[in-house]
């Protein structure tokens, strides 16, 4: 059994030792996946994928949602996004997402002004330092504004921290710290204690209701 796992372990060694160092709050794994309900009934899954490529580091966000009504899908949503890091900075984005039919797009890179980006709300320049809201990357809860990764637009932010509680997971409950994120749709975000994304909990803008967020 141990030589059989050998590569395994291996090949995940030798992806943790690629990433780099100023984003350590990288899953060993290499990946975040979760589990998304609407009301407690399962609605689908949001998964975030972790690579380097040379010095950067690369992270792919699929996220796909149904509700469905007596087994007639009532709304859809996809989100495909691929962020590249260098140093612990933003240095490309290129989003799709489709919104029950409304189609919408983030493309973005560094420059020598700041963070320029082209999307479905417009174009513009962000401080280079800018952090998105994909969510994975706890520097978010330091920030005042934020890159919406479905349409371009600039989110304004205000975050309050809750402190530690203790969430569910596939695998049982863990410790992880809170914040609270207000702004356009106010959500809570929870990290553990190698601050990894644990958990996502907001209300639909639509109907209120809740959408909860359970890493498997």
């Amino acid at each position: 059994m141990i030589l059989a796992r050998r590569p395994l372990l291996l090949g995940i060694a030798a992806t943790l030792a690629g990433f780099p160092p100023a984003l350590a709050n990288i899953p060993r794994t290499g990946r975040i996946a979760f589990k998304v309900s609407r009301k407690g009934d399962p609605m689908g899954t949001h998964n975030l994928s972790f690579s380097t490529e040379g010095q950067d580091l690369v992270v792919d966000v699929a996220i796909d949602l149904k509700v469905t009504l007596v087994a007639i899908p009532v709304f859809r949503y996809t989100h495909r996004n691929r962020e590249r890091w260098r140093d612990g900075k933003l240095v490309a984005i290129d989003s799709q997402t489709d919104e029950d039919g409304d189609k919408l797009f983030c493309r973005g890179k560094a420059t020598a002004q700041g963070f320029a980006v082209e999307g479905s709300a417009g174009n513009r320049v962000f401080p280079a330092e800018v952090m998105t809201t994909s969510w994975w990357n706890p520097e978010v809860t330091k920030r005042r504004e934020l890159l919406n990764t479905q349409d371009g637009a600039a989110l304004p932010v205000a975050v309050t921290p809750r402190g530690q509680e203790r969430v569910p997971t596939a695998a049982g409950e863990i410790a992880a710290e809170r914040f609270d994120i207000a702004g356009e749709v106010p959500l809570e975000l929870w990290y553990d204690a190698e601050k990894v994304l644990a958990r996502i909990r907001f209300k639909a803008k639509r109907d209120g209701s809740v959408i909860d967020y359970v890493r498997t």
